[in-house]
């Protein structure tokens, strides 16, 4: 079914391949990846987008530039619950079915979900085909899509609050994240492509899933559905039984979760139905495709599984919990296991420097944290992988990532709260982008004059707590301002947080043979 069909009636469905198909009709200008892209890809019209979850519309304007579904009649045209499509699967940065939205009624507000932030919000955005937090992998048939998150991988729901969540593992169960798009206008086109006369749309046929796929990894599955729901069970290529997934159907897009019949790993999976192939489009199973193959000669579905050997799938076996981590950015860590309980002592030369405690379900862990001494706390989600630990939620800065370790030669049962920074506070440094600086400590007052051929041309100040500085500053000529924050390393300052340009790490130089006190404006 053609978009061009569906646009005659003003309440038309479309769906993420229809999208696809229908979109080649519109040449997109050439667009280099610069400032706002997302305009340069294939505009698929206006639509209003209902949420099957509340039954209620999607519409801007709220406060905190939050999304709502909270409409229960249908946006007027040109109103805030009116918004413009544009597929820009082609452009740079882009995946296939990656899709932007804007506002109608305010063309310069896209849809964007934040760093460290689940909402869904509308505002005055800079859209970017390559920039994740902007754009959505749209799945679905029949105008009933699922939307999910290129920041976060999580799929669209709308919270008790009716604000727009990327906050679902996988998008199945109850309709919790399908949005039903209609479309309000015609798609504008050359006149020689407008079919005349326009044969009647086709109904759209039932997708038949059931039967025997291989996956890219030589895995066997077998699908069976039941009307809505699905059971897929997963062997070796060898016969032996792995897993058994449960899930929904709809449309082409199937999702649930994954369980492994002997090493307690679980997941969950989402699989579209893409030119005859199911395509991975979320959740964690390590299979990215499959394929129809014939029954194989191999395989009996009523066997059980044997769970002494083989040996597990090395993506699905659970590590050793118990033992010594090293975390990509810094510090060595102490796990320990405890049935479902989880702790992971963090040290620092030597030292200890932060604490995690949780609890584990599945292959995640879900924790929090605290420093020693700062006292700082917040919270962390893990999930347990093949040969690491991947932090997928909370906010701590200090790893995103652990992988086994040796034990460290020395540790130390105190923490070391006030510790000696290696590199000199009072003296001067050269910054990585431009500028020397002449820095100044006192207790736990920090201050940096930047110099620019021996002029002044800004300043840093702020205060010192552990290894941190947290700081503002302002540039001397033009009066900008902003934050900054800075970690003290053993040669260096590097720049952990704020919105400066100038500079991302100083390292001690020597002392310029002329400076002036005056900037050069």
């Amino acid at each position: 079914m053609s978009l061009l069909n569906q646009a005659r009636t003003a309440t038309s469905a479309i769906t993420a391949t229809a999208l696809i198909a229908t979109a080649s009709l519109q040449t997109p200008s050439a667009s280099a990846n610069n400032g706002v892209n997302c305009e340069n890809g294939r505009s698929l019209g206006q639509f209003v987008i209902k949420s099957k979850l509340n039954d209620r519309y999607v519409s801007g304007g709220h406060h905190n530039d939050a999304l709502k579904a909270k409409l229960r009649d249908q946006p007027a045209p040109g109103s805030e619950g009116v918004f413009e499509l544009f597929d820009v699967s082609n452009l740079p940065g882009a995946v296939r079915n990656t899709f932007a939205l804007r506002s109608v009624k305010n063309p310069n507000e896209w849809w964007r979900v934040k760093n460290n932030d689940e909402t869904v919000l509308l505002g005055s955005y800079q859209c970017k085909s390559d920039r994740e937090s902007t754009t959505f992998v749209a799945t679905g048939l029949g105008g009933r899509m699922a939307l999910q998150s290129r920041k976060n991988d999580k799929w669209l729901k709308v919270n008790n609050d009716d604000r727009l969540k990327a906050s679902v593992d996988n998008p199945n169960g109850r309709d919790k994240s399908i949005f039903l798009f209609s479309q309000v206008n015609q798609v504008p086109g050359p006149a020689e492509l407008q079919p005349n006369p326009e044969p009647s749309p086709q109904p759209e046929q039932p997708v038949n899933l059931n039967g025997w796929w291989r996956g890219n990894d030589n895995r066997l599955f077998n699908i069976s559905v039941n009307g809505s729901n699905v059971t897929i069970k997963g062997f070796q290529s060898s016969g032996q039984p792995l897993n058994i997934s449960t899930g929904i159907v709809n449309g082409a897009l199937i999702s649930g979760n994954w369980n492994n019949y002997c090493y307690g790993a679980r997941g969950s999976f989402a699989f579209s139905l893409r030119n005859g192939a199911l395509v991975k489009v979320g959740g964690n199973l390590s299979t990215q495709t499959l394929v129809r193959i014939n029954t194989p000669a191999n395989v009996n579905l009523s066997a059980q599984p044997s769970c002494g050997t083989p040996q597990p799938p090395q993506d699905q076996a659970p590590p050793n919990l118990n033992g010594w981590w090293k975390g990509n950015n810094k510090g060595v860590y102490s796990a320990q296991r405890s049935g479902n309980n989880f702790q992971m002592k963090g040290f620092l030369n030597g030292k200890p420097f932060n604490l995690i405690t949780g609890t584990i379900q599945g292959n995640i862990i879900n924790a929090s944290w605290k420093n020693y001494c700062n006292n700082s706390t917040g919270s962390l989600k893990l999930r347990i992988e093949r040969n690491r630990l991947v932090k997928v939620g909370g906010n701590p800065g200090f790893n995103t990532s652990w992988t086994p370790t040796q034990k460290p030669a020395s540790i130390s049962s105190r923490p070391d709260c006030n510790p000696q920074p290696q590199v000199n506070l009072n003296g001067w440094l050269k910054g990585n982008n431009k500028g020397v600086y002449s820095a100044q400590r006192s207790g736990n007052n920090f201050q940096m004059k930047g110099f620019l051929n021996g002029k002044p041309f800004n300043l840093i100040t702020g205060t010192i707590q552990g290894n941190i500085i947290n700081a503002s500053w302002k540039n001397y000529c033009n009066n900008s301002t902003g934050s900054l924050k800075l970690r003290i390393e053993r040669n260096r300052l590097v720049k952990v947080g704020g919105n400066p340009g100038f500079n991302t790490s100083w390292t001690p130089t020597q002392k310029p043979a002329s400076i002036s006190s005056r900037p050069n404006c």
